[in-house]
């Protein structure tokens, strides 16, 4: 019996670890904070040059279907949309857009921002009115928005050596 219990008992303290384990990642349980809507800009970094054509990357995961994900260049408290929207299914994704708008050497954010169906019909509107005058004027807010991650302090052009 002895010879039994040298085995099973570290086998059922390694069967109580790996459940904990699962449990603690949400594996077993599929709720908890793993579950909450995450989104990140992985390229490009806080503080980057960047050229007029920004290629920009990230992640998502746990988007909710009825929201819609977009990246936005803020200015100060103005907000620029960046069309197209990001397929919030899209685990990584990447964009790349033009920043014409920016001054040499002036910084700004890039910021990920999760849209309600209310700010869905805020951005479209601002676009057909952007397309249709010919100037888009920043926003001062997103309605039902959530910032999911930002890049900031970026510079248009070379750093100065």
């Amino acid at each position: 019996m002895k010879s039994l219990d040298k085995v099973l008992i570290p086998l059922g303290m390694l069967l109580v670890a790996a459940v904990g384990l699962l449990f603690g990642q949400g594996i077993l349980n599929g709720c908890g904070k793993d579950d909450d809507p995450v989104g990140t800009i992985t390229f490009p970094r806080d503080g980057a040059h960047v050229n007029p054509t920004l290629m920009t990357e990230g992640m998502l995961a746990n988007i909710p279907d009825e929201d819609r994900v977009w990246l936005a260049v803020r200015v100060g408290n103005r907000f620029y949309p960046k069309p197209p929207e990001i397929n919030p299914n899209e685990t990584h994704w990447s964009r790349e857009f033009v920043e014409a708008g920016q001054l040499p050497e002036e910084r700004f954010s890039l910021v990920l921002l999760r849209v309600s169906s209310e700010g869905q019909d805020q951005l479209e509107d601002w676009l057909a009115s952007g397309a249709s005058t010919g100037s888009f004027e920043g926003l001062p807010q997103i309605s039902g928005s959530t910032e999911l991650d930002s890049a900031t302090g970026l510079v248009l052009g070379q750093p100065v050596e």
